[in-house]
């Protein structure tokens, strides 16, 4: 057929419908868009006009910047979500530390005691650790100066400036004989090691303290759990206890070293009704490997992704109280150099398609997060950080 034979004059009447409605429709279109743009520019135009109102009228107001800062963390405030926020370069910088594995500072963690601090914690790989600080130990001076006669900028005491110097010469009080240590801590960054704890607790049972899920933990569990199989060890126990969680790959992968090749590790839903992407095991070691699991209430987030895919598949034997739920995972945007946004981005689900939920409750009440297998609450076990009761010094050695 000619184009021709379609411009009959009976034709023609028609194609100028179709074509006056198209171009109607297509101004619809256009019109949509044109008032969506000029709504969201008139949202982003309220915003500014609160602030600059505030600005100029508000009898106590701030600079523009801190104005933006704090408008943004309403915003936060308002979506409920309680891990979304503004990072600041300090803060941004921590949690990119914490995520990396990266510690910074001397290391120590103390509190008040007395005339003096007492160090109820030094950090594996710290400075402190490589000056010969312990645990137990009490910080009589610092320069020189005692703690006790230390004031800060406020006129408390306790809080020594000298104590948070780049370079300081602790004087140290230790027990049982009552000696007299003097050490110097150069601060600095250190490597914060995934595994803090391993050693054998029987001649073929190891033990794995996995404190924190940092980048490269799998591979450091990996190689933990390869030394600790070459060194007799038929069966492990997994320690995850305390471990609040980090990198949701790193926990899946983790999971992958004592699972088949191909199972199912967890599943990802983010926003719009997506359907759920999955994780699957690429990397597998002992996936026949006798296992248990310890847990507590402060069991979190990446810890729990290895917990719950070790339930599911029957791998393991998860023992302690039930785990803390937080089946959320959170990724950082950059705003500028000096500012990101951490918010909730994705929910996870482990293998069974089930979505942890936070706890609620107390006590036999308390629901969400995972059940163990074996209900042990270990109330003689007051640092959830520490090692297990009966524990030995010598039994073990300290993961480099």
């Amino acid at each position: 057929m000619s184009l021709r034979r379609l411009t009959h004059p009976l034709v023609r009447v028609p194609l100028a419908v179709v074509a006056i409605g198209g171009a109607f429709a297509g101004g619809i279109r256009y019109e949509r868009e044109a008032t969506r743009s000029r709504d969201e520019w008139a949202d982003a135009r309220l915003l500014s006009t609160a602030i600059d109102s505030v600005r100029a009228n508000a009898l106590d107001s701030l600079p523009s910047d801190e104005l933006i800062r704090r408008a943004v963390s309403g915003m936060l405030r308002e979506l409920q979500d309680p891990y979304a926020a503004l990072l600041r370069p300090d803060g941004y910088a921590r949690y990119q530390g914490t995520l990396q594995g990266t510690g910074q500072g001397m290391g120590l963690v103390m509190h008040r005691d007395g005339g003096s601090y007492r160090v109820t914690r030094v950090a594996p790989g710290s400075p402190a650790l490589a000056a010969g600080v312990r645990a137990g130990d009490r910080i009589l001076a610092a320069d020189g100066v005692p703690v006790s006669a230390a004031r800060d900028s406020n006129g408390r005491v306790g809080d020594s400036t000298r104590l948070s110097a780049q370079r300081v010469r602790l004087t140290l009080w230790r027990a049982p004989h009552g000696d007299t240590v003097g050490v110097i801590v150069q601060r600095g960054a250190w490597h914060v090691p995934a595994v803090s704890e391993q050693g054998m607790l029987a001649d073929s049972v190891g033990y794995v303290r996995l404190a924190t899920i940092t980048a490269g933990a799998a591979d450091e569990l990996e190689q933990v759990v390869d030394g600790l199989r070459h060194r007799g060890a038929q069966a492990l126990v997994l320690d995850l206890r305390g471990n609040t969680g980090g990198l949701f790959e790193d926990g899946v992968r983790a999971a992958g070293l004592f699972l088949p090749r191909g199972a199912l590790v967890s599943s990802l839903i983010g926003r719009g009704g997506a359907d759920a992407q999955p994780y699957r095991v690429r990397h597998s070691r002992w996936s026949e490997l006798p296992l248990t699991v310890l847990v507590d209430g402060r069991t979190a987030s990446a810890a729990e992704v290895i917990a719950a895919a070790l339930q599911d598949h029957g791998r393991a034997l998860l023992v302690g109280a039930p785990t803390y739920g937080k089946g959320l995972v959170q990724r950082v945007v950059r705003l500028s150099p000096e500012l990101a946004l951490r918010l909730t981005t994705a929910r996870w689900l482990t293998p069974r398609g089930v979505a942890l939920e936070r706890r609620t409750g107390k006590g036999a009440a308390a629901r969400g997060g995972l059940a163990p297998d074996v209900l042990l609450d270990d109330a003689s076990r007051v640092d959830p950080a520490g090692m297990p009761v009966g524990w030995s010094a010598s039994a073990s050695r300290r993961a480099q």
